[in-house]
Formats: C-alpha cells, sequence, structure tokens
C-alpha cells in the first residue's frame, strides 16, 4: 500500500508541467527530449510524479 504525501509543486523552467485530464490535473517532470524524424522536431519524454490537489493548486499529493 502505497502512502501519500502533500508537497509543494516544484518550480522550474520547463522541467515541471500540469496536464488536466477530466478535471483532474496530473504533474509531469521532463526527463529528456527524442528527436522525430518525420515530424522533424524533438519531442519531450515526461514521467508522472504526482496529483493536483484540488484544494490548493500549488501543492501535489505524491505516493512514498
Amino acid at each position: 500500500m502505497y502512502q501519500q504525501q502533500k508537497v509543494y509543486i516544484p518550480i522550474s523552467d520547463g522541467g515541471v508541467t500540469v496536464k488536466t485530464i477530466k478535471g483532474t490535473g496530473y504533474v509531469y517532470y521532463t526527463t529528456g527530449r527524442v528527436y522525430s524524424p518525420e515530424g522533424k522536431r524533438s519531442n519531450p519524454v515526461r514521467v508522472t510524479i504526482g496529483k493536483q490537489c484540488k484544494d490548493d493548486p500549488t501543492y501535489m499529493m505524491r505516493s512514498v
């Protein structure tokens, strides 16, 4: 069973993003980029690090 911790969403330039899916905000961290020759651009590789709190959007819940 995972425990939940309430922590601040880290602030960094381009490293942390929040994406809303069906009304819930998910916090992602960009770990790298992969070049796509078909689109001739690089696509970010992201990992989910937590879920945004509904009562305070500056916090996220993360599993430990």
